[in-house]
């Protein structure tokens, strides 16, 4: 919103798809309530390598809703990430509880208003993205404000515009890429997130990783940018061989 608001073209926040900004918004309204209950019951370095879930369901789910080719190597991505989120859940340890539960809600639905992203890229400038998500949840958070509401001291109140800032600036970047790369290749990059979650819950909440957590997160994070590296390959390779025919 404020980068259409900088170029003066309050055009940008206009939606051509209504209906699917409205269903994006629900998504990310229910996603982001499931995040703040799996950081309240679960270490982040935890509830991050669960949330590494996100990238399977846009990978999985690329291929049968956007009709993007999903090869091979991608594919065993899936099959051995999923494996290490077990490592993590453990089940039958008693991990799997009501906060692992939520942060799997919330990577399915961050993964979906992702590939709603992708799939009307072609016609929605990323502010209307940005505008109509952020609307979808300021009206539905207030709608609970007379059951949840408490006063925030001026330092939350700091901390609030830095979170709103951050999160804005991150979206447009991301729903750039999306217009730029497919939905299943932009979607690995977010395991460099476990290095910042483990970073701020060791520094600022006190919070040791475990070894199953840093084993499944490191197959994880190995698994992903394995299947970009060979699709990354494959591209360069076509590349080369594309200007290798030019008279």
């Amino acid at each position: 919103m404020a980068s259409a608001l900088l170029r003066r073209d309050p055009r940008a926040l206009a939606s051509r798809a209504r209906r699917l900004q409205l269903v994006r918004g629900l998504l990310m309204l229910l996603g982001g309530v499931a995040a703040f209950a799996g950081y309240a019951f679960l270490p982040l370095a935890d509830a991050y390598a669960i949330g590494f879930t996100q990238p399977l369901i846009v990978t999985a789910l690329a291929w049968s809703l956007l009709g993007e080719r999903v090869g091979a190597s991608r594919w065993a991505a899936v099959v051995v990430s999923f494996l290490a989120v077990l490592i993590v859940l453990r089940p039958g340890s008693g991990v799997l509880g009501p906060g692992a539960l939520a942060a799997l809600v919330n990577a399915a639905c961050n993964g979906l208003a992702i590939l709603l992203i992708r799939r009307a890229h072609a016609h929605e400038p990323a502010e209307a993205f940005a505008f109509w998500g952020n609307a979808v949840i300021a009206a539905g958070t207030a709608l609970a404000l007379p059951w949840f509401w408490v006063t925030p001291t001026w330092s939350e109140l700091g901390l609030f515009l830095a979170a709103g800032l951050l999160g804005s600036t991150s979206f447009l970047v991301l729903a750039h890429a999306l217009k730029l790369a497919p939905a299943a290749t932009i979607a690995p990059f977010q395991y460099t997130q476990m290095t910042y979650a483990i970073l701020v819950g060791l520094l600022v909440f006190g919070d040791v990783p475990d070894p199953a957590t840093l084993v499944g997160a490191a197959v994880i994070i190995a698994s992903g940018l394995f299947a970009l590296r060979l699709e990354t390959r494959g591209r360069a390779a076509l590349t080369v061989e594309a200007v290798a025919r030019l008279p």
